[in-house]
């Protein structure tokens, strides 16, 4: 089950006595600048704050220096990063 809303992000799996169902949340650009990823036969949740603009920034003066990217900026990103543009 895939999903994707203004929820929290969420990989998890469902196990009862008739099987079992991976539910997957992408969360949302909005409030949780999330999505899925699919890599190597495994989802994850990439998260833009944890997993793009941590990694760059060494201090918390540095990351609180960062602007919030617009929606254009973003887009611009992950195109430029996926081999689309």
């Amino acid at each position: 089950m895939v999903c994707g809303h203004i929820h929290q992000p969420e990989v998890r799996l469902f196990n009862n006595s008739k099987g079992s169902v991976l539910y997957l949340n992408s969360g949302d650009w909005i409030e949780n600048l999330t999505a899925l990823e699919y890599e190597k036969g495994e989802w994850k949740i990439f998260n833009y704050q944890a997993d793009y603009i941590n990694p760059i920034t060494e201090t918390a003066e540095e990351t609180e220096k960062l602007t919030i990217p617009t929606i254009a900026t973003l887009y611009e990103h992950i195109v430029r990063h996926t081999g689309n543009g």
